[in-house]
């Protein structure tokens, strides 16, 4: 059984004793509000003058108004209630979608903070590269000026040996010129000789014709003397012998002479046809010799000028494609990344940032190049004539070159 609570109010003017199950409290209360109520509709004018009944019905009238005012804004605080539980329920659960969604977007933006580091160091590591690569193509740059001021003046070193060649060509071709001169000057010389010897020899020939006839003569007069001898006359024996031997000795002498004359001259012919001989012969074959110098020097130079006409252009060849690839390579790289970072600036949170795609090089063709700059280079087997058709064509390449670079 319930223990009820017992407690002494005052209600308009008069102490009652009130029990309930409520505690004093709660009676207190409820007896004020009565003993206001009754205050207050006293207070009314008009009312004292009324019948107690009616006073009694007007206050209880009163108090069942404010109490059905009371329950009806209890149901109305009990719809607010049940409507601001429905709007918390769902505000609770959108609260519960947003911190869902909250927590996505956290751990995306996580994501896209780690893959931005990513992509910074990415791109810190590009622009090293980049930075190198431009450090390599001005080192590049250096090494292809001091490979072609090296080829500059190798090229005008050969000038200089062509130019000193050429000189020593001409030197002895004028030598030679003047050899042929000299030996031209010997030959009339010899000539003139042979032309006086010839006329010595006619003039010998004639005075040895004149001696014959005069010795002939003095033959006859020798005999016409002789007749009287042998007829018994004596005519002067000895002066006639002394005659006799003296015109003997002299024809014996003119004829020795003579054939003397004839062994020197034959002897000075063969000796300036011999000299002319080995002079046209030491010509020729200072010529010849010449000759094949300034072919042999030609075609060296034009081998080395070949050689190191090709290898310059395949290094530069080699140098511009590999200077060209890098290039493209971090340009490509450089796209890419632009790429991949707007990508993930417009993603939303159920899109998360993807990966960059990976740059894709293609291999350098530095070493196909340099073995084919190697098999031009290769000239071990190669006759002359082919040699020197290759060293025109190289000449002539060479010449349209350098009326395009200017």
């Amino acid at each position: 059984m319930d223990l009820k609570n017992y407690t002494q109010v005052l209600i308009d003017g008069k102490i009652y004793t009130l029990g309930g199950s409520e505690d004093e409290a709660y009676l207190q209360k409820a007896a004020s509000y009565v003993n206001d109520k009754s205050a207050q509709m006293r207070k009314l004018p008009g009312f004292t003058k009324q019948s107690a009944d009616y006073q009694t019905v007007m206050t209880e009238l009163n108090i069942a108004d404010d109490y059905f005012k009371a329950l009806e804004w209890a149901e109305g605080m009990e719809r607010q209630k049940n409507d601001m539980e429905k709007e918390t329920y769902s505000l609770k659960h959108e609260l519960v979608s947003t911190q869902m969604k909250l927590e996505a977007v956290l751990k995306d933006l996580e994501e896209r903070q780690r893959e931005l580091d990513r992509l910074t160091k990415v791109t810190a590591q590009m622009e090293e590269e980049l930075k190198e690569a431009r450090e390599a193509a001005v080192a590049r740059e250096s090494e292809i000026a001091r490979e072609a001021e090296a080829a500059k003046a190798v090229e005008t070193a050969r000038e200089a040996e062509a130019a000193r060649a050429a000189e020593t060509a001409r030197v002895a071709e004028t030598a030679r010129e003047a050899e042929a001169a000299k030996a031209a000057e010997t030959a009339r010389e010899a000539e003139a000789a042979r032309a006086a010897e010839t006329a010595r020899k006619a003039e010998t020939a004639q005075t040895v014709e004149t001696a014959m006839e005069a010795q002939a003569v003095r033959e006859a007069r020798i005999a016409q003397a002789a007749e009287p001898v042998k007829e018994g006359l004596s005519v002067h024996p000895e002066g006639t012998a002394r005659e006799l031997n003296i015109q003997v000795s002299e024809t014996i002498q003119a004829r020795e002479n003579i054939q003397v004359s004839e062994t020197i001259q034959d002897r000075g012919t063969i000796q300036a046809t011999e000299t002319i001989q080995a002079t046209e012969s030491i010509q020729a074959t200072e010529a010849i010799q010449a000759r094949e110098s300034i072919q042999s020097t030609e075609a060296i130079q034009a081998r080395e000028s070949i050689q190191s006409t090709e290898a310059i252009q395949a290094r530069e060849s080699i140098q511009s494609t590999e200077a060209i690839q890098s290039m493209e390579a971090i340009q490509a790289t450089e796209t890419t990344t632009t790429v991949s970072l707007s990508e993930g600036n417009t993603a939303t949170g159920s899109q998360p940032l993807q990966a960059a795609a990976p740059v894709t090089q293609t291999a350098s063709p530095a070493e196909t190049a340099r073995k084919e700059a190697a098999v031009t280079l290769h000239t071990t087997g190669i006759s002359d004539e082919e040699l020197a058709k290759k060293a025109l064509q190289a000449a002539k390449k060479a010449n349209s070159h350098r009326g395009g670079r200017r």
